[in-house]
């Protein structure tokens, strides 16, 4: 799931073009399933490829830089 940073938090699909965000928060849910690795995985790739695509940067729950150790820590 995705939400804007910043008040209100949701998205206006019919203006997303020509909006500016100062941030956009990615979240899952992990069910406790077998598949949870490899979802963390999608998930963690895809944000990578937003921020890359979107010129930000990817960033933990406390705001710090997401490092390949950060990551390795959430598995």
């Amino acid at each position: 799931s995705a939400a804007s940073a910043t008040e209100p938090g949701s998205f206006d699909l019919e203006k997303l073009g020509s909006q500016h965000f100062a941030g956009i928060c990615l979240f899952m849910q992990l069910t406790g399933s077998s598949n949870d690795l490899d979802n963390y995985e999608i998930f963690l790739a895809t944000a990578h490829q937003l921020a890359e695509e979107l010129d930000g940067q990817l960033l933990d729950g406390t705001r710090e830089l997401m490092t390949d150790e950060k990551a390795a820590s959430h598995r």
